[in-house]
C-alpha cells in the first residue's frame, strides 16, 4: 500500500501545474494581462516568454509546461495589441512593459531575482535581448541572466535594433536561432555574433522555418539544457 502512495505522490508533483492569470499596470496605464506557471519547488530560477506576431502568450503553453516541469518560474505575458492585454501595437511601449514584467517577476516570492532569462519568438526575440540589455544597463549585478532569440531580426519595424543591446549583453550569454533559409533571421545570425564575439552562440537548422515553427519539441528540450548550463 505504501509503494502506491508514494508512486501516486510521485506522479501528481510530476504533473504540470495549472497557469494563473496575471495582471498589471503599464506605465502609460495599459492593463497588462498575463499567464504565470509557479514553480514546483521554490524558490526557483525564471523565464520570461515574449510571443510572436499574431500569437498569444498560449503560443508559449507547451514550452512553459516543460519549463516548469524542469524546474523554473515562468510568466508568459499577451504582448499589448495582442490577446487578454489587447490595446494598441506600440513596439517601443512593448520595450517598457519588458522591464515590467520583469519587475513583477522578481516580485514572487517563489523566484530567485538574479536569475532570470527572457526568451522571444520573432518580434519576441528582439524584445527579449532588448528587454535583457536594458535589464543589464538598470541593474549591472543584478540584471537578467541572459536571452533566447528565436527567429530574431536586425532590426523588426525599425524599433528593435540588436546591435546595441549586444554591446551591453558583452558578458551575458545569448542564444539566436535561425533557419539557413528563413532569409531575414538568417542575415542576423550571419552578422550579429560579430558584435559580441564570444557571448553571442548562433545556432542553425535547415529548412525555412520561422518562430515556432522552428522551434518544436527537441529545439525546446535542447533549450532547457541551455538554460541549465548557463
Amino acid at each position: 500500500m505504501r509503494h502506491w502512495v508514494m508512486w501516486f505522490a510521485l506522479a501528481w508533483l510530476m504533473l504540470p501545474m495549472q497557469a494563473e492569470p496575471v495582471q498589471q499596470r503599464s506605465e502609460d496605464g495599459l492593463r497588462l494581462n498575463g499567464n504565470y506557471y509557479a514553480p514546483p519547488i521554490a524558490p526557483a530560477p525564471a523565464v520570461l516568454l515574449l510571443h510572436e506576431l499574431y500569437t498569444t502568450s498560449a503560443s508559449w503553453q507547451p514550452f512553459a509546461e516543460s519549463l516548469q516541469a524542469a524546474g523554473y518560474a515562468v510568466l508568459a505575458p499577451d504582448l499589448r495589441g495582442w490577446g487578454r492585454t489587447r490595446g494598441t501595437i506600440d513596439w517601443r511601449a512593448a520595450q517598457t512593459d519588458t522591464q515590467s514584467w520583469l519587475a513583477w517577476l522578481r516580485e514572487q516570492p517563489d523566484v530567485l531575482p538574479t536569475r532570470v532569462f527572457i526568451i522571444g519568438s520573432s518580434m519576441g526575440a528582439n524584445l527579449a535581448v532588448i528587454g535583457c540589455a536594458d535589464d543589464n544597463a538598470a541593474n549591472p549585478d543584478g540584471g537578467c541572466v541572459g536571452a533566447v532569440a528565436v527567429s530574431p531580426g536586425l532590426n523588426y519595424y525599425g524599433y528593435t535594433p540588436l546591435p546595441p543591446a549586444l554591446e551591453v549583453l558583452v558578458n551575458r550569454p545569448v542564444l539566436l536561432m535561425s533557419a539557413e533559409r528563413d532569409s531575414y533571421p538568417a542575415r542576423a545570425l550571419r552578422e550579429l555574433p560579430a558584435e559580441a564575439p564570444g557571448t553571442v552562440e548562433a545556432w542553425w537548422f535547415p529548412g525555412n522555418a520561422h518562430g515556432m515553427q522552428l522551434f518544436d519539441a527537441p529545439l525546446q528540450e535542447r533549450t532547457i539544457a541551455w538554460l541549465g548550463a548557463h
